[in-house]
């Protein structure tokens, strides 16, 4: 009870503040003396080039609040904490008649690297480039599952120009046909598992996937979790985490 008083007046504070940041933001935006500044710290959050007339018109607007609200509310509530047991969500397969739990794709005491990313997310669909070096140096040691959440920029919500039109999925039909697209793409290695989130986004919300982000689950537990997308989707971390893996499990056989 008293964990749940405090999420709420957690929210409601950072709502607050994040209302009215936007609302000075809007303000600043109407300046045109303010428009680098503006395109530098969009641009330092985001951590790729962005062109600006993909998110400028409605960057500060109605649709971008609700979005970054909705991340507030994931990340005061994410179940996955580092040393904690990790969540085991329901998941489906591509194409959608499979069903199993995050925790059943461990394989042995492998560990096993989450990332949750979209198709209208740029940032994920960028870096997917070095997710992929990441699969091919380590998955001889570790094993990997990208799990397909909620649109981050559907065509019908926070929408970017120019970028990938996919509607919100409103069925498990809609979103593998989006996670298909993902693989149609070639963004993903072979090694690493393609998952869909159901459709009661439970996967999302313990993880607090959106709108991208990677997390190590080992011995059951959670033993690295990277910060909320897109500023600290941090692929050297897991890229680090698995070199120092990689070394201890090679020294441990050396003794053996």
């Amino acid at each position: 009870m008293l964990q749940s008083v405090r999420v709420a007046l957690l929210f409601y504070a950072a709502s607050a503040l994040l209302v009215v940041g936007f609302g000075v933001l809007k303000l600043l935006q109407c300046f045109h003396c303010m428009e680098r500044p503006l395109m530098r710290l969009f641009l330092f959050i985001a951590t790729v080039e962005i062109r600006k007339d993909a998110y400028w018109a409605n960057v500060f607007g109605w649709e971008s609040l609700k979005a970054h609200l909705e991340m507030i509310q994931l990340e005061l509530q994410r179940e996955a904490v580092p040393g904690k047991i990790a969540p085991n969500p329901p998941l489906v397969s591509l194409d959608g008649k499979e069903k199993s739990h995050l925790l059943d794709h461990v394989r042995g005491s492998r560990p096993l690297i989450v990332n949750l990313g979209s198709c209208t997310c740029p940032v994920f669909m960028k870096r997917q480039s070095e997710f992929k070096k990441i699969v091919e140096e380590f998955m001889s040691v570790a094993d990997f599952a990208t799990v397909y959440i909620k649109e981050a920029h559907p065509s019908d919500e926070w929408k970017f120009e120019g970028n990938i039109e996919i509607q919100q999925p409103r069925t498990i039909q809609e979103r593998c046909r989006a996670a298909q697209k993902l693989k149609e793409l070639n963004k993903l290695h072979p090694s690493s598992r393609l998952l869909v989130d159901t459709m009661e986004n439970l996967a999302n919300k313990s993880f607090a996937g959106l709108p991208t982000r990677l997390y190590i689950i080992h011995d059951g537990r959670v033993q690295y979790a990277g910060g909320m997308g897109p500023t600290f989707y941090h692929t050297q971390d897991i890229m680090q985490w698995l070199a120092e893996y990689k070394k201890k499990s090679t020294r441990q056989r050396a003794k053996a």
